[in-house]
């Protein structure tokens, strides 16, 4: 199934600048396929088994900590 994550506050108004290959492969770490980035928003595309959406939801949000240090990169 095709789902969508929209992540705020990454690479606006040149801050949080974080390269959207890392971001991709940062979801791709996290066993989802075929993930596909937006411009540079931040704003990601990719596939998963269909699943709970609550379970899902508590997936994409693991690379949480992985986003914010490479933020603080």
């Amino acid at each position: 199934m095709r789902y969508v994550a929209l992540l705020r506050g990454i690479n606006v108004g040149g801050n949080n600048m974080i390269k959207m290959e890392t971001l991709r492969a940062t979801f791709e770490s996290l066993g989802f396929e075929n993930v596909k980035s937006y411009i540079n928003s931040g704003n990601l595309a990719f596939d998963a088994v269909k699943t709970d959406d609550l379970k899902l939801s508590k997936r994409s949000t693991t690379p949480s900590s992985k986003i914010l240090s490479l933020i603080s990169q």
